[in-house]
């Protein structure tokens, strides 16, 4: 497997993972990650359909 190509994979089980996690039915999703030596962070807003309004989640 090509690097693009593994990459490809983690993005798309990371966007499962957000996806099942958001409570209601959304139609765009923001996230940001920050990672170093000592571990991570991530956090992400979403918007629901027909709105601009950002939720944090």
């Amino acid at each position: 497997m090509t690097f693009e190509e593994k990459l490809s994979q983690m993005y798309n089980e990371i966007a499962n993972e957000i996806s099942g996690m958001i409570p209601i039915e959304w139609e765009k999703v923001y996230t940001m990650a920050y990672i170093d030596d000592e571990g991570g962070e991530v956090f992400y807003y979403y918007t629901e359909p027909g709105s601009n309004e950002l939720y944090y989640y």
